[in-house]
């Protein structure tokens, strides 16, 4: 979509239909990239023409700096091109994924997973770079005022004037920072569940009230005021402000998911993450919409080898070959298909009304009785069998994905999502709940430590992470042992008690502390118990120096003996 002015918006034809995650302007054309190596040009917004990819892989972000567009995406991907239109690959010597690529003091700059950093003077020739002051992924880069800032997840903020050595900021914000941008002095920062952080030096950080909750995914400056997006298929939120200190919320486009915003020619363009919508606005209230030719929408997508297939609503399938070129495949059924999954040579699909599709190959389909008429809401393959989970605390389980048992376990509200990793499958849902199992048959109920739904589970580099409403996310390195991730200043599970993570020490406050004698531990990510021993508060408060321990990622235990035990989140020790 496209806008003179925010207020007067234009839809326009992409002609694709992979989700666009990012956009950028440069010697006269805009390009966009996206999902599946998806590249597309424009001299006007409005006519979009493809160029030929030379990847499959996600593509995240690109920019435009010394007469070269770069993009980067998945397993260190990273594409060259003078003009938009003809692509160089370009070797990264990494196969971690980027996310986010900038220009300054003639240097490019690639962020990704695993704090993962290079930098290029030409965009052709890549040189990684160590930084020591985080271990989290970073999410977004951009040059300011003669030095990088990269935002992090949990809300942590790095500076580089070269892209080689790196100061620890905190944007004090505890929520992953997704965007930012700068404008008449200030830099803005949005994330997740609608934080707005504003600084004019990236040391010190004030948080906006944004006026939603919804996850903010995008922000963007242009004709004289800021324009953020907020991440949500259930309300069109769209804030602007004219200083990033107060913000005014509008209607966006539609209830659609938006994870990338930009300014250019007097317009603002947002990028549709699930489909390949592209909205415009003038003035960031009236708004054009594109719809391509998508007939339905998707709900989950995986890969086997060459094979891509998604699923969606009123039972729609759609399989490809190369991520790019999508076939709709006969629908056996109007129930919509919530979640599909790849193992043992079969796809299987499951969704509402006890749904269970399977196919060898994603063109040929056959329905299967789950013996359920609960909606089934995500479905995983490990151990040699799948598992499928949905409404009511439904948990089914199969050997071939044709014949299907119920694990009888009652785990008390929906159960969202499920995963497999560690020899172990875990689901998570409504109210905190996580449940675990060994075989899919057999199932045990884990306390979370919070009361949020949680939405969806995954598993990677010996990690579970779970992530919900409200912002959410919890990790976890052991056998199913879950602690909220830190948060500085939220709330535990109680509603009462609070912790805060300020120069190198911790504050915690609880009502149970009025005993005077609190048991405190200390442990590592592996584990490891780093401190044990008994503190006393002082007004109701306990502080712990955490610079005496080696640098990481901690867990803060306490208990009373006698009332409850508060594991009070984590803390990265920096």
């Amino acid at each position: 979509m496209t806008s003179p002015d925010g207020v007067n918006w234009k839809k326009n034809v992409s002609g694709i239909t992979n989700a666009l995650n990012a956009i950028s302007f440069g010697n006269g054309k805009f390009v966009a990239v996206g999902n599946a190596g998806t590249i597309i040009l424009s001299a006007d917004a409005l006519n979009w023409v493809r160029a030929t990819s030379i990847t499959t892989y996600h593509l995240k972000s690109v920019t435009y700096a010394d007469s070269l567009f770069v993009a980067v995406g998945l397993q260190g991907t990273i594409l060259t091109s003078p003009d938009g239109l003809t692509w160089t690959t370009q070797a990264s010597g990494i196969v971690d994924n980027l996310n986010s690529v900038a220009f300054g003091n003639n240097l490019f700059l690639a962020v990704g997973a695993n704090a993962a950093a290079l930098t290029s003077t030409d965009g052709k020739i890549w040189k990684k770079q160590k930084v020591v002051v985080t271990d989290q992924e970073l999410q977004f880069s951009m040059y300011w005022n003669k030095k990088f800032i990269v935002a992090a997840t949990g809300g942590i903020v790095i500076t580089s004037g070269d892209g080689v050595t790196w100061t620890y900021e905190y944007a004090s914000v505890g929520n992953t920072l997704y965007s930012i941008v700068s404008g008449n002095g200030w830099l803005v920062a949005v994330g997740e569940a609608g934080v707005i952080a504003v600084s004019m030096n990236t040391v010190d950080w004030e948080i906006r009230n944004a006026g939603i909750t919804s996850d903010v995914g995008g922000v963007a400056f242009g004709d004289d005021y800021f324009l953020a997006i907020g991440n949500t298929t259930f309300s069109n939120d769209y804030i602007t402000s004219s200083d990033g200190l107060q913000w005014k919320k509008m209607l966006g486009p539609s209830a659609k998911i938006y994870g990338s915003l930009s300014f250019s020619q007097n317009h603002f363009m947002a990028a549709e993450i699930n489909s390949s919508v592209i909205a415009i606005t003038p003035d960031g209230e009236s708004w054009t919409e594109n719809k391509t030719e998508t007939s339905c929408g998707l709900c989950s997508i995986v890969q086997a080898g060459s094979r891509y297939v998604a699923v969606g609503f009123n039972g729609c399938i759609i399989a490809s070959p190369d991520g790019n070129s999508w076939t709709s495949q006969p629908t056996l059924s109007p129930r919509s298909l919530l979640s599909v999954t790849y193992g043992k040579g079969l796809f299987v699909a499951v969704g509402d009304s006890g749904a269970i599709e399977t196919s060898p190959n994603g063109h040929d389909w056959t329905m299967h009785s789950s013996g359920t008429a609960m909606a089934l809401t995500s479905v995983t393959c490990g151990n040699d069998r799948f598992v499928a989970v949905g409404y009511q605390g439904t948990i089914l389980s199969s050997l071939d994905g044709v014949t299907w048992s119920n694990a009888h376990f009652d785990a008390a509200g929906l159960l969202w999502s499920v995963t497999y990793g560690d020899s172990q499958f875990v689901a998570v849902g409504d109210s905190g709940s996580i449940v675990v199992s060994h075989n899919g048959s057999l199932w045990t109920k884990v306390n979370s430590g919070v009361n949020v739904n949680l939405n969806a589970i995954t598993y990677g580099k010996g990690t579970f992470v779970a992530v919900g409403d409200k912002g959410a996310a919890l990790v976890s390195k052991a056998d199913i042992a879950y602690t909220p991730a830190f948060r500085e200043g939220a709330k535990t599970a109680s509603g009462k008690s609070t912790i805060l993570y300020k120069n190198h020490t911790v504050f915690c406050t609880s009502p149970y502390f009025k005993h005077r004698s609190i048991k405190t531990e200390i442990i590592d990510a592996n584990g490891r118990k780093l401190y044990s021993g008994a503190l006393v508060p002082t007004s109701g408060v306990i502080s712990i120096d955490l610079g005496r321990f080696p640098q990481g990622v901690v867990f803060v235990s306490m208990t009373d003996g006698a009332h409850r035990t508060e594991r009070l989140k984590i803390a990265t020790i920096k």
